[in-house]
């Protein structure tokens, strides 16, 4: 007998669009770990466990005997048909969450740093070590992007690159503070070059998470067909 994970409750929730996991829940005849996994997946696709269970409780309609399919007959039940475009983009502003808002006012927040870091590097001509490092914020922030958007861009492993490539950016600067707390005279450790250098490492550390989680943690997204 085959059995029940967690692993193998996300994959087959990943493949159900919202209105076949909210019928699930409104059936009540989920396990608890089962109903802990759709809650988590409607969660990624923007939709709370609040709103899940408020929908959920509302009266399920008539549906007709021709369309009422069983729910593991993929090819022939709509509800789980692949989804198009528009089920696999962002979720809408009304199911938006705290936790969104932070992250999109996080990523407004590094494409302000990037575009300052460009026009910098632009005025100053600053050289192309510069610019690569640019280049590399750049693309991790449209990886960020592609995350919370639950968009399939390319192919996972170019997300595990640049967060690889980012990491070792964030290791050579945090091994340069260091090298700089160690030799450099007291004036130099506790200035404001240097605070600036420890808060942009720090502030650093929710991009690498988010390139984390969608190169490593976001199956259902590449499982998901590219939009057209």
């Amino acid at each position: 007998m085959l059995e029940i994970t967690r692993e193998s409750l996300q994959q087959r929730y990943a493949d159900l669009v919202d209105a076949e996991l909210l019928r699930r829940l409104r059936a009540d005849a989920l396990t608890d770990l089962a109903r802990e996994v759709a809650l988590a997946e409607l969660a990624q696709r923007g939709i709370s466990a609040e709103t899940a269970l408020a929908a959920a409780a509302v009266a399920e309609p008539a549906v007709d005997a021709e369309l009422d399919f069983p729910a593991d007959e993929f090819e022939r039940n709509p509800y789980q048909a692949p989804r198009g475009p528009v089920s696999a983009g962002a979720p809408s502003s009304a199911q938006q969450t705290p936790v969104d808002w932070i992250w999109w006012g996080y990523a407004v927040y590094i494409a302000a740093l990037v575009a300052l870091g460009v026009y910098r590097w632009v005025t100053l001509r600053q050289g192309l070590a510069m610019g690569g490092v640019l280049l590399v914020n750049a693309w991790a922030l449209a990886g960020l992007v592609g995350w919370r958007l639950r968009r399939r861009w390319l192919h996972s492993s170019v997300w595990a690159a640049c967060l690889a490539i980012n990491a070792a950016l964030g290791c050579i600067g945090a091994r340069e503070l260091a090298r700089v707390a160690a030799t450099a005279p007291p004036e130099l450790v506790y200035s404001t070059a240097t605070y600036q250098a420890v808060g942009n490492l720090l502030l650093g550390l929710p991009l690498l998470w988010g390139l984390f989680r969608y190169g490593f943690l976001s199956a259902p997204i590449w499982r998901r067909p590219a939009a057209a």
